[in-house]
């Protein structure tokens, strides 16, 4: 069989079992402009053509981050939100959550080491609102946000934040209540 029938076989097995193991795990695709708050929920910022990195360790010494300004962000009164449109999209995919509360949406992902992806869709993290601070060494615009240790944050260090507006973002995370 010539090399390229091969491939396109491949690629539709491959296709396959993506839908087969989504059907069966039942997971979805959510979009963050359809995200429904829970009761007394409320959006305190919303931050556009921002970018998102979680930091995984262990970090090297020297590194870079792309800046293309595709990601969206959404700080709530529970949680931090975000994620990027698909390749030719125009709806931006929910792909984190990073939860301020054990009771907040969503955080029965906390403990499992998948984050609650599967079944969800959507990676699931803890952390203290007052944590979020300017990044040191990564310019004004850089803001970086530690992780409370649970299952699914075994493995991360932060997540890094380069918004238009860091100021704007930090006076909505002074607003979050703390629990």
């Amino acid at each position: 069989m010539p090399a390229p029938l091969l491939f396109g076989i491949a690629l539709l097995a491959i296709v396959g079992f993506a839908l087969v193991v989504n059907k069966l795990t039942g997971t979805r695709t959510q979009f963050l402009d359809a995200v429904v708050m829970a009761p007394g929920e409320q959006e305190l910022w919303r931050g556009t053509g921002a970018d998102a990195y979680v930091l995984a360790g262990p970090q090297p010494l020297v590194r870079s981050f792309a800046r293309l300004g595709r990601h969206e962000l959404v700080l709530t009164t529970q949680r931090l939100l975000w994620g990027q449109p698909a390749l030719f999209g125009k709806r931006v995919i929910w792909q984190y959550a990073v939860l301020f509360s054990r009771t907040a949406t969503g955080a029965a992902g906390l403990d499992r080491l998948d984050g609650g992806f599967w079944g969800g869709g959507v990676v699931v993290y803890l952390a203290d609102p007052a944590s979020l601070v300017a990044a040191p060494g990564d310019g004004a615009e850089a803001l970086e946000l530690k992780p409370t240790p649970t299952g699914s944050s075994s493995t991360v260090l932060g997540f890094r934040f380069f918004v238009k507006e860091p100021a704007a973002m930090l006076a909505a995370m002074a607003r979050v209540p703390r629990t």
